[in-house]
């Protein structure tokens, strides 16, 4: 009886894998392609490691905060780096000056005053600039450091020739240069940030399914819709 059992169960899983290779026979929707029915084995004659067929790998999404959370993030970082890059800055120049003469001033009591001043206005310059890329990246944005960059060197440099050409008296200079150096900064890194990556739906799939045991042989349709 068991050998008849056996013989039995055998034909009927040929009979199934030759209905399943079949064309046009099978429960999918008429608008939805499906893949080359494909067999996959489970319980002991399953290979650990085969890989599992028919699942869909996707790509793990970014996590982007909305531009109201970036810009705020942005500005933290950028006055956070630019008082770090500013003090960097002026002691580079005051050493450069000390050392080589670089900025040093013809009067004054402080020799390398210039020099001080100089490097600290460029340590800020850059300095707000790199922080707000790093502030963008963090908060899931995807932006260039040289557009950044270039945003804010642009601001810093275009304002100060329209000040200096403009208006005779540089007294609000520093505060139109800081903003300008903001605004570019900003425009450099969202304008040219790369867009979001769409998700992408994975793909329906019906395959024939066998499992072996000692029992007996198991036959039924596995998918995902």
């Amino acid at each position: 009886m068991r050998t008849h059992s056996r013989i039995g169960s055998l034909l009927s899983l040929l009979s199934f894998l030759s209905w399943g290779a079949l064309p046009g026979v099978g429960l999918a929707a008429q608008d939805v392609p499906l893949a080359a029915p494909r067999l996959s084995l489970s319980g002991p004659l399953a290979d650990p490691e085969a890989p599992v067929t028919g699942t869909s790998q996707e790509t793990p999404m970014r996590f982007r905060a909305p531009l109201g959370q970036r810009m705020i993030t942005e500005v933290g970082a950028g006055i956070v780096t630019a008082l770090a890059g500013g003090a960097v800055g002026g002691l580079a120049g005051f050493w450069l000056c000390d050392r080589w003469g670089v900025g040093r001033g013809v009067s004054g009591d402080l020799e390398c005053g210039q020099g001080l001043i100089l490097g600290a206005v460029l340590g800020i310059v850059e300095g707000y600039g790199l922080g707000v890329w790093w502030g963008g990246e963090v908060m899931g944005g995807d932006g260039h450091l040289l557009h950044t960059l270039l945003g804010a060197n642009l601001g810093a440099v275009l304002s100060t020739v329209v000040m200096v050409a403009a208006y005779p008296s540089l007294t609000v200079l520093p505060l139109v240069v800081l903003a300008s150096v903001m605004l570019g900064s900003h425009l450099g890194y969202e304008l040219f940030q790369r867009p979001a990556p769409a998700k992408v739906a994975s793909r329906p799939f019906l395959q024939p399914m066998v499992s072996f045991s000692a029992h007996g042989a198991m036959l039924g349709w596995g998918g995902h819709f």
